[in-house]
């Protein structure tokens, strides 16, 4: 096994990391989602982790076909998360799971789509 996959499959893998998000916080108010000790809080981390890592392997021309999404930001989550996990900004984990995650998810899909024509 290479190891070597498509620009697709890593956005596959975004959207994957979206939905499982989405699934995991419906209907919870935002104190249930910061709850540490809750394996929520680290499904929420994990997915945030592997949306970031994805988004770090689709190339910039295909990243500009979306400008909508935020690939930088999406990225830099990413690596707060996995580097400095120890000082994890709940406000930025909300906003991700509240605004972010919701706005990139059409996106991501839409962008799938125009991938595999």
């Amino acid at each position: 096994m290479s190891g070597v996959r498509d620009v697709g499959a890593h956005v596959e893998d975004m959207i994957d990391a979206c939905e499982k998000i989405l699934l995991f916080t419906q209907g919870l108010d935002d104190a249930d989602i910061l709850i540490e000790t809750s394996p929520l809080w680290g499904s929420v981390l994990h997915h945030l982790v592997v949306m970031g890592e994805a988004a770090k392997h689709v190339p910039p021309a295909i990243q500009a076909r979306r400008p909508q999404i935020n690939w930088r930001r999406i990225a830099g989550m990413r690596d707060k998360l996995v580097h400095y996990y120890f000082g994890v900004d709940a406000g930025l984990v909300i906003n991700a799971v509240r605004q972010s995650v919701p706005e990139a998810l059409p996106q991501l899909r839409s962008l799938l789509v125009e991938l595999d024509a």
